[in-house]
């Protein structure tokens, strides 16, 4: 098959605004024509009303330092430590990784790895969703998630041992990659 010109030619897909369902079957699906719709959403209440700060206060409460990532926190005794959305707020306990655990940059370092190569590697799920039914690899994926961060949490709330990083990466990948 030859490569034609045009098909490597940029800027040329024709812009469209306002076009009813008729005239999009008649003009563009029936002779198979790209073409870039413009104004599609230009009336979604969502566009007015989601602001930065509208997020901010519904995310956080209205309350004082909002701006950070949209985390659940847990108070133990002097520490907050983070128990849900655990993968957006990494640059927020890492701190408590260093202090409490006795991490230094290179373990913190480490473990944001396995903390990225979590969401990014699903061969568990993958795997269990060839023989097992959707339901059962929903409930492995949540039982990861949950046995992941709460041994973060433990580990952070000083409720369990100081595990060594390898481990400490054993969880937070397991956590993130549910």
């Amino acid at each position: 098959m030859e490569m034609r010109h045009e098909w490597l030619a940029r800027d040329n897909i024709e812009r469209r605004r306002g076009m009813s369902v008729e005239q999009f079957v008649a003009e563009v699906e029936e002779p198979n024509r790209p073409v870039l719709l413009e104004g599609c959403i230009d009336t979604w209440p969502a566009l007015q009303k989601w602001s930065r700060d509208y997020l901010l206060e519904i995310s956080t409460g209205g309350q004082a330092g909002g701006d950070r990532a949209v985390v659940h926190a847990v108070r133990v005794p002097a520490d907050p430590v983070v128990v849900g959305g655990a993968t957006y707020a990494f640059g927020i306990y890492s701190q408590e990784l260093r202090s409490v655990m006795g991490y230094d940059q290179c373990a913190v370092a480490t473990l944001a790895f396995f903390k990225d190569l979590g969401p990014n590697v699903g061969v568990p799920a993958g795997l269990l969703n060839e023989v097992a039914p959707p339901w059962l690899v929903l409930a492995v994926g949540a039982t990861m998630n949950l046995a992941g961060h709460l041994m973060v949490y433990l580990s952070l709330a000083s409720r369990v041992a100081r595990p060594p990083v390898w481990l400490m990466c054993a969880y937070i990948y397991a956590g993130a990659n549910s």
